[in-house]
């Protein structure tokens, strides 16, 4: 009978420690908030040579480009609307130019940052993971999902 209890107590310390150490892990997904966010001489910060960000101020060359929001007259306020409307989307900040939100991801809480920039006829994009070596596409789908979205 001690013995099943002490197999019980090691079983119940196990699972305590695993339940913790899965919340330590998760709570520290969403990583800290870049400093190099927002417009440097009217361009985004360069994106990492890690394959977990993509940006239409990339050279065309590179796996981090993708191109740029083609903008109508209201693409700026559908914008908007479509990023305040989205369940995993917060606008952290906003300007008549530019807007930066933040993307939490349903597993694990991952945070990616999403900056965007009217100039002219189109919107600079930038996507890019705080945290982690490759985003998966993750990134790179989002913004074409935005793309198609203010298509319709």
């Amino acid at each position: 009978m001690q013995r099943i209890t002490y197999n019980i107590m090691i079983k119940a310390n196990t699972l305590t420690l695993a339940v913790a150490t899965l919340f330590l892990l998760t709570a520290g997904c969403a990583g800290s908030k870049p400093n190099n966010l927002g417009l440097n001489g009217g361009q985004f910060a360069p994106c990492p040579s890690t394959p977990n960000c993509v940006s239409s101020f990339a050279e065309p060359s590179t796996d981090a480009y993708i191109a740029p929001l083609q903008k109508t007259n209201n693409t700026w306020t559908r914008l908007r609307e479509l990023l305040v409307n989205t369940d995993n989307a917060t606008i952290t900040q906003q300007t008549p130019i530019y807007i930066h939100a933040e993307f939490e991801s349903d597993f694990m809480g991952f945070v990616d940052d999403v900056e965007f920039k009217q100039q002219d006829d189109i919107i600079h994009v930038r996507s890019a993971s705080r945290l982690g070596y490759s985003d998966l596409g993750v990134n790179r789908e989002r913004i074409e999902g935005i793309r198609q979205q203010l298509d319709q």
